[in-house]
């Protein structure tokens, strides 16, 4: 098939003139493993003198980031797969035209959220230098998103951008994965490749000393790149039809109750990457209750804004409770007052997600797009 122009094969690859069928309850949970993160972050403000944040839904709620990584694999596969049966350098351009469109708007809102706010601290006599997250050379690698591909000494700028970063090397390696996956018509292999790739996660951390998935700018990369191999395998097989006549009504609570008993009673990450592949494939599957659930419009919409929410919250959390951190109010902060300001702070939160979906992730998507196509 010939293509008249770069635009044409933008719009195409973008899903404007290709079928894809949708899958709410994917979309869904990645609204829930965002809402996780943020229990994460705002773990040590609501829990201040109450012991909670000891408990294992709060303490590992960062497994919400391991879940967005297998689970960015399966989508882009689902979308995307078929777009690379043949390699093309203008297929590739489109796509990544594509990926830069849907991150880096927010990426760089966000970015200059926390420099404003860096000169904000300067002038109120806070040194410029001697600040580890705030080097220059920090800021251009955030510039580029290259900032936790393993060179960096320490987390910098938009923290929470660290994950970005790794999935952008993704995106850059994708329509590698995807020509060498399109073809293949496997089920319960392409599983086993699922597995041997969260295999070498294990593996990999474990020879690098590390007990958990737990890892950002250092070894996030690794985290990263296994996870969404094996989110793309899990696609595969999902794609073959092979597996239609499993029991996935009862594979999905199993899947459920595998995760949290991984995450929550054994406390070990490693044992939780097998329930999320096997999580993320019966909910594509949608046959259960749980997927059913997933798969509602409020939930649903919670996934379609939760990159937004994802970026924002950290910065939010910091910024509402600098009163508090920076007073005698916060020293001698009871758990009461922790808990009422961490309302407000939820609100806010929701508040500037929303705003920054509406007025900055969408409409820059859109009009990024447009551009391309003039």
């Amino acid at each position: 098939m010939k293509w008249s122009s770069w635009s044409e094969k933008l719009s195409a690859i973008g899903g404007e003139s290709k079928p894809v069928a949708r899958l709410p309850a994917l979309t869904g949970v990645r609204g829930i493993a965002a809402l996780w993160v943020v229990m994460w972050h705002a773990r040590t403000h609501f829990y201040a003198g109450t012991g909670f944040s000891d408990i294992a839904f709060f303490e590992l709620a960062w497994y919400g980031v391991d879940i967005f990584f297998m689970l960015s694999g399966f989508i882009l596969c689902h979308v995307h797969l078929q777009d690379f049966r043949k390699m093309t350098w203008q297929a590739t351009g489109a796509f990544i035209y594509l990926r830069f469109s849907r991150i880096y708007p927010v990426h760089l809102f966000t970015l200059a959220i926390v420099v404003a706010f860096f000169f904000f601290t300067v002038a109120l006599g806070k040194p410029m230098d001697g600040r580890p997250r705030f080097g220059l050379d920090l800021f251009a690698a955030n510039l580029f998103l290259v900032q936790s591909w393993g060179w960096a000494p320490n987390e910098s700028w938009n923290i929470l951008a660290w994950s970005i970063s790794t999935e952008w090397l993704m995106y850059l390696l994708f329509p590698l994965i995807a020509y060498l996956l399109s073809r293949l018509q496997w089920g319960v292999r392409a599983l086993i490749c699922a597995a041997l790739s969260l295999l070498l996660l294990v593996v990999s951390f474990r020879l690098l000393g590390l007990e958990s998935t737990y890892s950002t700018y250092r070894f996030g990369v690794i985290r990263t790149f296994f996870s969404f191999v094996a989110g793309c395998f899990v696609y595969v097989a999902y794609r073959s039809g092979k597996l239609e006549s499993w029991p996935w009504r009862a594979l999905e609570w199993i899947s459920v109750v595998w995760l949290l008993s991984a995450l929550f009673f054994w406390r070990s990450s490693f044992a939780a990457l097998p329930a999320v592949a096997l999580l993320i494939l019966s909910l594509a599957m949608g046959q259960g209750a749980v997927s059913r659930f997933i798969g509602l419009r409020p939930v649903v919409y919670l996934g379609e804004i939760s990159y937004s929410l994802y970026m924002v919250h950290m910065i939010v959390l910091e910024l509402c409770f600098l009163p508090l951190d920076y007073t005698r109010y916060g020293i001698d902060a009871s758990p009461a007052l922790s808990l009422a300001w961490l309302c407000m702070s939820f609100l806010v939160v929701a508040a500037t997600t929303l705003w920054t979906y509406n007025h900055v992730e969408k409409p820059a998507r859109i009009y990024l797009r447009r551009l391309a196509g003039r």
